[in-house]
């Protein structure tokens, strides 16, 4: 039997798990055209996977009370945890549970959970590498599915100047800066799945013209283009179930 863990609990450890898995289903977007035949095409978009499980606790009247007790508890999450099947190969989903349906049988009890699982990709290895002071760092991103890194920066210090800035470019394209007040070295840290920046633990901005970082998978070149500081850069994989 598969194995399956839900926010830290060993499900199969404990119970009979049988589970359904459906993976994101790929969706074409159209508009239509007042006055024009058929649709205009506006890309493709990934749904949600659908996922459920039936957990089945075997015992006597007390044992299915207290199994009833302990999974409604585990199953009481209001925000996204971590749902990892044994045959993944270390690769999970951040799911809620967003129905329960208990039936009883003789001398036994089942629950039907039906998952809410926001995101079409599972998440997979924490990866990280590091950007020299004012240098470049060539990396891989595995995976089949685009991911957003954090940066961190401890000691960055800008180019020189009034309104200097310190930041990275991504393939000579994209490029995140972050505006430093004055030429003491600050710790910059930028969240690009978040949208968050701050300086020196204080919330900030990125400049206008920058971009929040999306590794698409493959590879990639990251440079320094402006200022000091050595910086890490991590991101976590990400799969297509």
């Amino acid at each position: 039997m598969e194995s399956v863990c839900f926010d830290g609990l060993m499900l199969t450890d404990l119970y009979s798990v049988v589970s359904d898995r459906r993976p994101a289903q790929l969706n074409a977007l159209s508009a239509e055209v007042e006055g024009r035949d058929g649709v205009v095409p506006r890309g493709m978009r990934y749904g949600c996977p659908q996922v459920s499980i039936r957990v089945v606790a075997v015992g006597d009247a007390d044992a299915l009370f207290e199994a009833r007790r302990e999974l409604t508890a585990a199953f009481s999450a209001r925000d996204p945890r971590k749902l990892e099947f044994g045959n993944d190969g270390g690769l999970y989903y951040m799911a809620q549970p967003m129905s329960l349906e208990w039936t009883q049988h003789v001398g036994s009890a089942s629950l039907d959970v039906q998952f809410l699982v926001p995101s079409p990709a599972m998440y997979g290895a924490v990866r990280t590498a590091t950007v020299p002071s004012g240098g470049s760092v060539e990396i891989e991103v595995r995976g089949s599915y685009p991911t957003a890194p954090t940066i961190v920066a401890p000691s960055a210090s800008r180019a020189g100047g009034d309104g200097s800035v310190w930041g990275l470019t991504l393939d000579e394209g994209a490029f995140v800066h972050v505006a430093l007040s004055s030429v003491v070295s600050r710790r910059v840290e930028v969240d690009c799945g978040n949208a968050i920046c701050k300086v020196s633990g204080a919330v900030s901005a990125i400049t206008l013209d920058s971009d929040w970082f999306e590794f698409a998978p493959g590879a990639h070149v990251i440079r320094m283009d402006n200022g000091t500081g050595e910086a890490t850069v991590t991101w976590q994989e990400r799969w297509l179930a």
